[in-house]
């Protein structure tokens, strides 16, 4: 779904599911550290893990922070 809307928009994008189910704060933290290494321009977080990762992250759009 997400690959065809980009692709819709003539934007190439990968989609991949990262599965953490039982991820602690320090694991979160490591995996947002990787995705920047590896240049990904953004990620999908999800329940549980909204909450869990606000102070972790770069940038937290207005409509997220309220």
């Amino acid at each position: 779904m997400h690959e065809q809307a980009a692709h819709n928009l003539g934007l190439r994008c990968h989609y991949q599911l990262i599965e953490v189910a039982g991820a602690d704060r320090e694991e979160l933290r490591a995996l947002l550290d990787g995705v920047r290494r590896l240049g990904f321009a953004g990620v999908n977080i999800t329940f549980p893990c909204k909450e869990a990762v606000v102070d972790l992250l770069d940038e937290l759009s207005p409509d997220a922070a309220k």
